[in-house]
């Protein structure tokens, strides 16, 4: 399977995830496409095109050295933790680690830490039945450092992807850096309307909507327009599950 089919199955999980969290749950025929990347057939006269994209928080406030050094080692928890779970299981999942607030790994504890990691997750997956999607957030007996741990299956996935949650960076402005990426979408927008579908709408997804000054979301969703050429424009947050609309 190529790296495309492997985008593509990541892609059908984030969606299916969205569908069962939107209050105006919908049902119809799911085809992966090119542009937009999925056409949702809710009856014979109504199609819905869905693009997605993530959010990139381009004003992300550079890290010190010391934050670095933190997060690399994060990181390698999550790497090594990886590794030992593929080592005995063939499941594929979609694996997101939330660290504590300045948590501290140190090296002499990674590997301990990797292993009861790696076992609280195996015993979560397990539960989970195969061939089938799945979901559980894991908040207990979790190694000391580390907050939550969402797993999600499915049976599209053909690839894991295991990431320390917040990889992309925190935003500086929020409300832009969503804008931000409405508009880099805004340029595609135009090659999926000559399919004259009924609707076009842009999936954004992110671990959490946070910036580093504290900020109220629904306020921040209430006072601001956000511009877009797509009908609606959702936001999904992988480590609560909400859904917004904020177009």
């Amino acid at each position: 399977m190529n790296q495309y089919e492997h985008k593509k199955s990541l892609e059908r999980l984030l969606l299916d995830l969205f569908l069962e969290g939107y209050p105006g749950l919908l049902k119809g025929k799911l085809v992966a496409t090119e542009s937009p990347d999925f056409i949702l057939t809710t009856s014979p006269r109504v199609s819905i095109g869905i693009e997605l994209t993530r959010l990139y928080p381009e004003s992300r406030m550079q890290q010190t050295l010391n934050d670095q050094i933190l997060l690399d080692t994060q990181d390698q928890l999550v790497r090594n933790t990886q590794k030992l779970f593929e080592e005995k299981s063939a499941r594929k999942c979609f694996c997101k680690v939330a660290f504590a607030e300045g948590g501290i790994i140190m090296q002499e504890r990674m590997l301990s830490l990797s292993v009861r990691l790696m076992r609280v997750i195996s015993e979560k997956i397990e539960q989970l039945r195969p061939g089938s999607a799945g979901k559980v957030l894991v908040e207990r007996n979790l190694p000391e450092g580390i907050q939550s741990v969402l797993v999600l299956t499915h049976p599209g996935l053909t690839w894991s992807v295991w990431e320390r949650s917040g990889n992309l960076g925190i935003s500086m402005h929020l409300a832009e850096d969503i804008q931000g990426s409405i508009t880099k979408k805004e340029e595609k927008l135009k090659l999926y309307i000559r399919q004259n579908l009924n609707e076009y709408w842009l999936l954004i997804t992110t671990d959490k909507l946070r910036q580093q000054k504290p900020v109220n979301i629904p306020n921040l969703f209430q006072n601001r327009n956000f511009h877009s050429g797509f009908h609606k424009v959702f936001i999904l947050e992988l480590l609560s599950r909400k859904v917004f609309l904020i177009k």
